[in-house]
């Protein structure tokens, strides 16, 4: 299916089929580097709703959401800000 995706639409048809996959509830490894990606190309809900997933999942690399660069546009967000003081990360 990824490749499908990938040959249709390119990098972009891969992380839309990563989207689908999460939507759906089907596993995928990529739990932290989905939202990176996302939050860059600006779908805010969709790399918010995998952040809180990733968090549920107890992923180690979502204690860096502070300080991670590809996140910053997520960082104004209400949804960010409660998901950080969720984790005991706000100040």
């Amino acid at each position: 299916m990824l490749r499908q995706a990938v040959a249709a639409q390119g990098s972009l048809g891969f992380w839309r089929d990563i989207r689908n996959k999460e939507d759906t509830g089907e596993d995928f490894i990529l739990f932290y580097y989905a939202p990176q990606v996302f939050a860059r190309l600006g779908e805010a809900d969709f790399a918010l709703k995998s952040l809180s997933r990733s968090y549920e999942m107890r992923s180690f690399f979502v204690t860096f959401i502070k300080v991670d660069p590809a996140l910053d546009s997520l960082h104004s967000d209400p949804r960010f800000v409660n998901l950080v003081r969720r984790m005991g990360l706000a100040q």
